[in-house]
Order: C-alpha cells, then structure tokens, then sequence
C-alpha cells in the first residue's frame, strides 16, 4: 500500500499487511444460533516526512510495525409474530494490540538524530443488542428489512465507554426471470461522543453467461468504495 501525506507534513508512506481469521457457526437449538470469529493482523511501513517549520524543513524517515487481535461472539434466533420474522440478536467485539514500534531518523540543516516510539498497548470493545425485523413487505416479492439496535463502544485507544442507538434500514429485489438483483442499505449509529451512517448499494446483471456485480458505498469520514466483479460457474 502507498499514501501520499498533506497538511501538517508532506510525503509518502509504503507498506505491507497481512490479515487472516477463522469464524464458527453453532446451532443450539432450533431457532437459536451461536457464531463466533477470531482475527489477527500485522504489518510493516515505511515513511518519509517532511515538516516545513520557520527555521527550516524537518525531515523524518523511518519504519514501523503493528499487531492486532480481533474476537467477537453473538447468539441470534428467530421466531414468528403474526406473519413477520423477528430475528434478536446480541453480541460483543473486542480489539487489542501490543501497539506499534518505529524506528526514526530526524534531520535538518544537517544535523541528524535516531530514536524510536511506541504507542504502547490499546484496546476496545463493543456491545449490542438488536432486533431484526426481516421483511415487512411480506406480500411483495420485493424484501424491506429494519434493524434497530443498541449499542456501547469503547474505541481503541479511548478513556471512555460511550452508549447509544443505530438502526439499518435494507432494500432488496430479484428478477427470476432476467437474473437481475438489486439491493440498497443505509446503516446509521449514533452515541454520546460520534455519530456514524453509511450507505451501500449493490447490483447483478447476467453477462456471458456469468454474473456481472456492482458494488459502491460511502462513509460519514466520506470513503468511498466502488468495486466490479465477475463470477461464472463452469
């Protein structure tokens, strides 16, 4: 990966990452589940900074590495209210690491100094439990899902648990007799300290006897994601 650096400091930094998990899935009884999955991440950059001061340009070069552990675990059922599905769930997210390592050279004006940081261990976790209605448009061939929620986060890092509510509202179609689909969600979080909402669209189209799909999305941070992939069974 490469990102170019503005603002407070000019320049460029390289690296590598590698990530990798297991999940799990466990029915215990009829219409109650269990799932879990365990993750882990570690990587390696290298940077090159310039910080363009009054007395002149301070140059910083140098490399660090990360590690990460990720856990969660959820119990989901579901049952019947009237003609509706309902579907509650309830899990928790953890996240930890031993925090990063850098090595760095400093210079200006020729004069040059090599140290190093660490940002020390961090951590975070998050709660939740909600409630998922799995479609209201029970008569239309057309699936309407809302998923309320409430939640508590503790970001990485942070001194403070903050609680708060979300929902996720999903719209889907599928044309069987073109093999087109169609899907669209909007997720929305809210807690003392931040508020988050994202939305994603999906869509498939028959193609040389394949599946064309389309992917896009964007984030309150304004990320946006666009994809394009194509499967054919043989």
């Amino acid at each position: 990966a490469k990102d170019d650096v503005t603002g407070l400091a000019t320049g460029t930094i390289n690296g590598f990452g590698l990530n990798g998990g297991v999940y799990g899935a466990l029915r215990l009884q009829e219409n109650l589940f269990a799932d879990y999955y365990l993750g882990a991440a570690a990587g390696r950059h290298t940077f090159i900074l310039d910080f363009d001061r009054p007395l002149g340009v301070i140059n910083v070069d140098g490399s660090y590495t990360y590690y990460a552990l990720f856990a969660g675990a959820a119990l989901s059922g579901e049952f019947d209210v009237s003609e509706y599905a309902i579907a509650p769930r309830a899990g928790v997210d953890v996240a930890w690491s031993p925090g990063g390592e850098a090595d760095l050279t400093v210079s200006r004006a020729g004069f040059e100094e090599a140290g190093s940081l660490s940002t020390g261990a961090v951590s975070g976790g998050r709660v939740y439990a909600e409630v998922s209605f799995v479609d209201l448009l029970v008569y239309q061939p057309e699936v309407l899902s809302l998923t309320p929620r409430f939640l508590c986060d503790h970001g990485i890092g942070s001194a403070k648990t903050s609680c708060g509510y979300g929902a996720t509202i999903e719209f889907s179609s599928n044309n069987d007799q073109t093999g087109e689909t169609f899907s669209i969600a909007f997720d929305v979080e809210g807690t003392d300290d931040s508020d988050r909402y994202g939305l994603t669209v999906n869509a498939g189209q028959p193609l040389f006897g394949g599946q064309l799909k389309a992917t896009g999305g964007f984030t309150l941070s304004g990320n946006l994601d666009v994809g394009l992939n194509f499967t054919k069974e043989y």
